[in-house]
């Protein structure tokens, strides 16, 4: 009877440490997810699974329907964007992103511009003008936007998602290092 109270008693110890270091962010249980060798990134969703768009977006341009599940196996760029945002920044980002999206396409990179509007023939003209030839999503009711938490930093804003559907970085189109996007492709 007591070997069997000191078993639980130890069991329910270890217990706790484990509770408490998986808290503390310590355990890791699997194997480690690493981030690709050349990337050097912070964000809220860096290392975490990318959220799914094809549910969230109403209309796309230039293309077929995106959807990062059937994406697996491909780096992706998400270029989120818009053609009236606070200083024109968008506008002026577009042909930086469509020259990455050129370069590493024939190396396996998808990029997918997403657009808070209701209409394709607002954004069509746009893309024309600027030579954009990537599709591009346009998110109505700004579902993928929160779920990607641009309403906190504003477009224009870019997530590089690795071939795994993890997020391998975010931030500012002008600061994306083609070594970054390198170090995801397959």
């Amino acid at each position: 009877m007591a070997s069997r109270t000191k078993r639980v008693a130890w069991g329910m110890a270890i217990g706790g440490l484990v509770v408490a270091a998986g808290a503390a962010g310590v355990l890791v249980l699997g194997p480690r997810r690493k981030r690709p060798a050349g990337i050097q990134a912070t964000g809220p969703l860096v290392g975490k699974a990318a959220p799914e768009i094809a549910d969230g977006v109403e209309f796309w341009v230039n293309g077929k329907e995106a959807e990062l599940r059937q994406l697996k196996g491909k780096a992706v760029l998400l270029f989120f964007w818009h053609p009236r945002d606070e200083g024109g920044k968008s506008l002026a980002a577009l042909p930086h992103v469509g020259k990455l999206a050129d370069s590493f396409e024939r190396k396996g990179l998808v990029t997918i511009g997403l657009c808070v509007l209701d209409e394709p023939k607002e954004v069509e003209p746009t893309l024309r003008e600027h030579g954009v030839k990537f599709r591009v999503g346009l998110d109505c009711d700004a579902d993928v936007h929160r779920s990607y938490r641009i309403e906190n930093v504003k477009t224009p804003y870019c997530y590089l998602v690795d071939t795994r559907g993890m997020v391998a970085w975010e931030g500012r189109p002008d600061a994306l290092a083609e070594s970054a996007i390198e170090a995801c492709l397959p």
